[in-house]
């Protein structure tokens, strides 16, 4: 495993931490009763369901940095990285916001995202299609 990718997925532990701590907090503290296990009968059958708001925490968290800082999000700050584009031309708001939704999507189908990170050498789904890539700063 090379270094890049070694920083990357630190990187990506950091921010996982960052957003599970903000979302625990605000599930916990400030709308318990939102959150609370529910029971649901379906099909005669009860099911407890407990409803969470990560995926929009991750959403919100990686959207604010992508607008403010083109990308760089605490863990990639922390570890020195940078988002580059391959074209070498700026990024731009949209193709930010696109990576934004893609890197949630990756999220979402986390064990098939893995696999391709490792298996194709540092590819990601929302790099590839927002032709972005993830450098050590200088």
């Amino acid at each position: 495993m090379s270094t890049i990718q070694t920083n990357r997925i630190i990187a990506f532990i950091i921010d996982v931490l960052i957003v599970s701590f903000i979302c625990t907090l605000f599930e916990n503290f400030l709308l318990p009763d939102l959150f609370e296990v529910k029971e649901v009968e379906v099909f005669e059958r009860n099911f407890k369901i407990r409803y969470s708001s990560i995926l929009i925490f991750y959403f919100l968290y990686f959207i604010i940095f992508d607008a403010i800082l083109n990308g760089k999000t605490l863990g990639k700050i922390l570890l020195n990285l940078d988002l580059k584009a391959i074209s070498g031309e700026r990024i731009t708001k949209s193709t930010l916001f696109k990576r934004s939704l893609l890197k949630l999507i990756s999220i979402v189908i986390a064990p098939i995202s893995l696999i391709l990170f490792f298996v194709k050498k540092d590819f990601t789904i929302h790099d590839h299609y927002a032709k972005t890539t993830v450098i050590k700063q200088d």
